[in-house]
């Protein structure tokens, strides 16, 4: 199975567009969505967030930002994630047209990958990745942020416990 992923970091232009998805479906119905080998916590987060981006107004300047960490890291890289950052873009408006959330599952899936073989070919990508997502693909509010949160509730008799990462509204009594 990981010979197959092999493939994908290639980057090969020529190679079917398709190839990256159709491997996911494939581990996916097998049970195993990243191949069998595990992603970095900043990988998840950060192809998450990149998917995100790509649908918002600020989708050219993220581009610009994931281009050039490819510059840095893996400069023969660089124009074919240009160009694929584009075609993510266009599928995505189009999945999200049509309310296909398997194909955006599947493109947030693709850029975990992407990102973790840049992870592993070069180590410092980590702190670029962290980085990015604080300067670029931070919420507008500036409430998105990369770290551990660990949460413990407890609540006896007729006690209740509200915990939330983020936001959390409460109606009712």
């Amino acid at each position: 199975m990981f010979a197959g992923y092999l493939s994908i970091f290639a980057y090969d232009p020529l190679r079917d567009a398709g190839l990256a998805l159709r491997h996911q479906a494939s581990a996916r119905m097998a049970g195993d969505c990243h191949g069998g080998f595990a992603m970095d916590p900043i990988v998840l987060s950060a192809g998450t967030a990149l998917v995100g981006a790509i649908a918002t107004d600020a989708w050219e300047q993220t581009r610009t930002a994931v281009v050039a960490l490819w510059r840095r890291t893996r400069p023969d890289q660089a124009e074919v994630i240009d160009e694929e950052f584009a075609d993510s873009r266009r599928r995505l408006l189009a999945a999200r047209e049509e309310g296909d959330e398997e194909a955006e599952r599947a493109l947030v899936s693709d850029w975990q990958i992407r990102l973790q073989s840049l992870l592993r070919h070069d180590l410092s990508v980590a702190d670029d990745l962290r980085a990015l997502l604080s300067a670029e693909l931070a919420a507008p509010d500036g409430g998105f942020s990369v770290g551990t949160q660990s949460m413990q509730g407890e609540a006896s008799g007729d006690g209740r416990v509200f915990q939330a990462g983020r936001d959390q509204h409460i109606t009712g009594s």
